[in-house]
């Protein structure tokens, strides 16, 4: 996939997204806690890993807008816009 990180094997590494929580610094930071597991066999035995991103709230919200996009392209039966990489 164009764009996007790949691993030895030439596959993009994902993590399944399993929660977050969401929090904010001052006035103008966002947190977003993700938790999410490494492998499969993690996903059954539901150990889950932590990692806490900081986005400023314009930032926050270009990737809400964009996920949401993406997200309804697919529900739509039509191809995405494409692929977005900030």
């Amino acid at each position: 996939m164009d764009g996007f990180k790949l691993d030895e094997k030439g596959e993009v590494p994902t993590k399944a997204l399993t929660g977050w929580n969401m929090g904010h610094v001052g006035d103008s930071t966002l947190l977003l806690e993700a938790h999410y597991a490494e492998t499969l066999e993690e996903l059954e035995t539901e150990d889950r890993h932590t990692l806490c991103l900081a986005l400023s709230l314009p930032l926050a919200l270009q990737l809400a807008e964009a996920l949401r996009k993406y997200a309804q392209g697919f529900l739509d039966h039509s191809s995405p816009v494409g692929t977005q990489i900030h």
